[in-house]
């Protein structure tokens, strides 16, 4: 016999059914904040940048690193896009939670205002100045939710430190858009895959290791200013559209010192697009330098699924803020750096350029990542090898999103300059250009511009000092 209330549920209308808001767990893959503590002896470590207070260990934290007692700074978390969301109930470990005597060491929040985004809504609360969860919660009229920023307006005084930290935050959100716990999980795998990679990043610079990287281990961001696309570029028309008016505003920027402006594999780039990449013939790509790019500050390789949530990357040209990294090619190799260490050998049985980027191959269908690849050769020079002047690839695979499983589809353009060094790296919505300081196999990457089609400008240089 059915129960009264299940066949009470049953009668209601779907939609009122649909419009009950409820509450889910949320996880944060990408953090920023204010200032975080950095020097020389913990660049690598598991402890002070904003994403470490998302990962649910106590051991890690954000710390802030405005050398002063962290009365003013900021962290923001950002979480999964919800419509019709009503209320934030947080969870937070405040201080340093790694052992007792670093909890009273270090400074500690006490008051804070958190500030939903995008709505603004803000509420002020005091936090208590103990070790574990303390509880929070903050309502809005019921709309979007994005992120969640947590500003410090007092502090506990740390007893022998003035570096302020937080351990974690947990989010639960109540709202009506449905819950797909698959891609949460998906997203707080991804911060413990950055942990690792982090861990991995500290043997590969030390000392010991001896075998020189072609990058440094760290970057700084700056938002420098934002430059017009032309409105015939901003139109959708066809799959390079977006690849086209990234182009474009990267062109309208002046080369400077250690940056000049790659005018020959912006021309490239552009008689490409233009051609849908006629020159460009299916490869199969290896390197003879294979060793992984180690995840860095400010700098770090493409993943599959930043094209369904989009790059890690804002700025803002009103403070100079600017949190999440530049991006390098999805091979996350040291070979691709260079061209010299780049080998293509010529394949018959790649899909059409057409139906790799529509998703269409079964490869597409697989949870692991496949990379078709095309080439454009650079002219023979008499004695020395064949090597490619720009490379087309595009990847695609299953990823969890809000919606559930989703092909994605991921399409990048490396341009090498006549030293065949990397100088262009182009995406469906992004350009970047590098430069790099010294010559052959001792060059390293030193700077950077992503300019992306509808978004500020950010600069990325090398860390002077230690």
């Amino acid at each position: 016999m059915m129960r009264p209330l299940l066949l009470v549920l049953l009668l209601l209308p779907a939609a009122v059914r649909a419009n009950a808001a409820f509450e889910r767990r949320l996880y944060a893959d990408r953090a920023d904040s204010s200032s975080f503590l950095w020097n020389d002896w913990n660049k690598f470590q598991e402890n002070y940048l904003p994403l470490y207070a998302a990962d649910g260990d106590p051991m890690t934290a954000w710390v802030e690193g405005a050398g002063d007692s962290g009365e003013g700074e900021w962290i923001r978390f950002y979480l999964s896009r919800l419509e019709g969301t009503e209320a934030l109930r947080l969870r937070v470990q405040n201080g340093y939670q790694k052992s007792t005597n670093l909890y009273k060491a270090n400074a500690r929040p006490q008051q804070i205002e958190v500030k939903l985004l995008p709505s603004g809504m803000t509420q002020a609360f005091t936090l208590e100045d103990q070790a574990g969860w303390q509880e929070l919660r903050i309502t809005q009229p019921r709309g979007r939710l994005e992120a969640v920023e947590l500003k410090v307006v007092s502090v506990y005084a740390g007893s022998k430190y003035t570096d302020l930290a937080v351990s974690d935050v947990e989010f639960y959100a109540t709202s009506v858009t449905p819950d797909n716990p698959a891609a949460e999980k998906a997203r707080y795998e991804r911060v413990l895959s950055w942990k690792k990679d982090r861990v991995a990043a500290a043997a590969v610079f030390k000392a010991s290791t001896g075998a020189f990287m072609p990058v440094l281990p760290r970057y700084t961001l700056k938002a420098t200013g934002a430059t017009p696309v032309p409105d015939e570029l901003r139109s959708d028309g066809n799959d390079w559209i977006y690849m086209s008016a990234s182009l474009e505003a990267l062109a309208a920027f002046p080369g400077e010192p250690g940056l000049p402006r790659p005018d020959g594999s912006i021309a490239r780039a552009r008689a490409a697009l233009t051609s849908t990449f006629a020159d460009f013939v299916p490869v199969q790509v290896v390197t003879t330098d294979s060793r992984p790019l180690p995840v860095l500050d400010n700098l770090q390789p493409a993943r599959l699924w930043t094209c369904y949530e989009g790059p890690p990357l804002w700025g803002d040209t009103s403070t100079g803020q600017v949190g999440g990294y530049l991006e390098l090619p999805q091979f996350g190799k040291v070979g691709f750096l260079r061209a010299e260490t780049v080998g293509v050998f010529d394949v018959k049985d790649n899909p059409s350029l057409a139906d790799a980027m529509a998703g269409r191959p079964s490869q597409c269908s697989s949870d692991t990542t496949h990379t078709f690849a095309w080439a454009q050769m650079a002219p023979a020079v008499p004695g020395q090898p064949a090597r490619a002047a720009a490379l087309l690839t595009v990847s695609c695979g299953m990823i969890d999103s809000r919606e559930g499983r989703e092909r994605a589809v991921l399409a990048e353009l490396l341009s090498y300059d006549e030293a065949g060094y990397l100088d262009l790296f182009l995406r469906e919505r992004s350009a970047t250009s590098f430069g790099w300081r010294g010559a052959g196999a001792g060059a390293v990457l030193s700077q950077g511009r992503r300019v992306g089609a509808w978004t500020d400008t950010v600069r990325m240089s090398e860390v002077a000092g230690p």
